[in-house]
C-alpha cells in the first residue's frame, strides 16, 4: 500500500487456509512480498521512513545495526519473491514502519484491505530463514525478541502506542521456520523482568484484539551473531484466527522447524514466568489435534519437558529426529502443561516446499537480554 502523506523527520527509533493449517485457522496477507517492496513515503530518501519494510540501523540498545532489505527472488517461501535482510554490522533490526502524519494501525495493510475485520484475527504468523552465523543462546533465554506497539482504536495517533515484546530462541537450520506471536507477550516495557504480562486478548476492551490494535513492529537480534556480513530471508506474514479454547495462558511465543536432512522436528514456546515448576507433555498427529483431541495425538519421544530457568527464562522447547514423516506433509505438534487440561497446537511443514499463492518516533529503552531473577 503506498501512502502519499509524508511523516515529519524521523528523529530517533524510528483470504485463504495457511500451509500447514486446518481450514478453519481463516488468514489474511500482511505482505508475501510478491508486488516489491512497499514504499510508504515516496517522496523519502531515506529507506527506514521511505519503506515500510526496512532495516532500522540506528538501535541505541545494542545497535548500530546497519544493513539493507531488498526483495528477492532467490529465496521465498510464498510464491516466488521473499524478503532479503543483509545484515552489515550489528545484528537484524527488521522493522515493520507504518508511519506517514501519523502512525498507523497495521491492519489497514492487510492485502486486500477489505478482508480486515475487527475482533476476527488474534495472531500472526511469518517465515523466517535465519543464517549460519545466527548463534543459539542458552536455555531460558532468548537471541531474539519481536517487539510490538498496541494502541487504542481512539488513541492518540502521533504515538505507536504501548510498547510489548515476544522472545524467542532460534537456532540455524537453513530451512524455513514458522513463527508465531500473538496476545501473550513476555514483557512489558517497564513491567520487571519477572513480571508475567499473561495473555491481553483485548488490551483496550471493546472488540479490538491485540492483532487489531498493533502499530509498529519489529524483529530484533540479540548479539547473537558470530559474524557480519550475514543474510536473513522473511515471508508469508499473514494474520490468522486462533482457537480459542487453546491455551494460550501457559504456551505462548511458539516456532517451528522441519529439517529434513536429519529429520529433526523442533519447536519452541514460552511458559508463564510464575509457574518455574510445571513440566509439559508433547504429543503429535498427522491430523488438526485441535480437531481430533489430546487424546487422541500420540506422546512424543522423549515428550515430557521440564521448566527451563526461573522467572524471566522461560523460553522452552523440545526437539525429536524419531517421528516417522514419511508421505505426510504436516506434523501437528501440541504442548500442554501435565496439570492443564486445555494445550496449544502448532504445526511443523514437512515437504518445506513454497505455497501457491510518520511522526517523529518515541525514544523508548530496549528491556535488558539478562535479567535478574528475584
Amino acid at each position: 500500500m503506498k501512502r502519499s502523506i509524508v511523516h515529519a523527520l524521523l528523529v530517533s527509533l524510528a483470504v485463504s487456509a495457511s500451509v500447514g493449517e486446518p481450514a478453519s485457522a481463516q488468514s489474511i496477507v500482511l505482505d508475501n512480498f510478491e508486488e516489491g517492496l512497499r514504499v510508504e513515503n515516496p517522496t523519502e530518501t531515506d529507506p527506514q521512513t521511505k519503506y515500510l519494510w526496512n532495516q532500522y540501523s540506528g538501535d541505541f540498545y545494542a545497535g548500530p545495526d546497519p544493513g539493507v532489505a531488498t526483495v528477492t527472488t532467490s529465496q521465498a517461501h510464498d510464491g516466488t519473491h521473499g524478503l532479503q535482510v543483509n545484515v552489515t554490522g550489528g545484528n537484524i533490526y527488521l522493522q515493520f514502519y507504518p508511519a506517514t502524519s501519523t502512525w498507523n494501525f497495521m491492519h489497514q495493510y492487510v492485502q486486500p484491505a477489505s478482508s480486515w475485520t475487527a475482533g476476527k484475527y488474534n495472531a500472526i504468523r511469518f517465515w523466517v530463514k535465519v543464517p549460519p552465523q545466527m548463534i543459539k543462546a542458552g536455555a531460558g533465554h532468548e537471541n531474539v525478541q519481536i517487539g510490538t506497539y498496541v494502541r487504542a482504536e481512539n488513541g492518540d495517533p502521533g504515538t505507536q502506542g504501548t510498547h510489548y515484546y515476544h522472545f524467542y530462541n532460534f537456532k540455524y537450520t537453513g530451512e524455513w521456520e514458522q513463527v508465531i506471536f500473538d496476545s501473550h507477550p513476555t514483557y512489558l516495557l517497564g513491567g520487571g523482568g519477572n513480571t508475567e504480562p499473561g495473555n491481553i486478548a483485548f488490551p483496550f476492551g471493546g472488540n479490538w484484539t491485540y492483532t487489531d490494535a498493533l502499530t509498529r513492529f519489529y524483529f530484533d537480534g540479540q548479539n547473537n551473531l558470530s559474524s557480519v556480513p550475514a543474510t536473513f530471508y522473511f515471508d508469508g506474514y499473514e494474520l490468522f484466527t486462533r482457537p480459542a479454547n487453546e491455551n494460550i495462558d501457559q504456551v505462548y511465543a511458539m516456532h517451528s522447524v522441519y529439517v529434513p536432512a536429519t529429520n529433526e522436528i523442533a519447536v519452541g514456546w514460552s511458559r508463564r514466568k510464575d509457574q518455574d515448576s510445571l513440566t509439559y507433555e508433547v504429543r503429535y498427529a498427522y491430523q488438526d489435534i485441535n480437531s481430533i483431541g489430546w487424546s487422541a495425538a500420540t506422546p512424543a519421544p522423549n515428550g515430557t519437558i521440564a521448566g527451563n530457568g526461573l522467572g524471566a527464562y522461560n523460553v522452552m522447547e523440545y526437539s525429536t529426529k524419531s517421528i516417522d514423516v514419511s508421505n505426510k506433509s504436516t506434523v501437528y505438534i501440541a504442548i500442554k502443561p501435565t496439570t492443564a487440561t486445555a494445550f496449544r497446537q502448532i504445526s511443523v511443514e514437512i515437504s518445506n516446499l513454497p505455497s501457491s499463492s510518520p511522526p517523529p518516533v518515541q525514544v523508548l529503552p530496549e528491556p535488558p537480554t539478562n535479567v535478574t531473577v528475584q
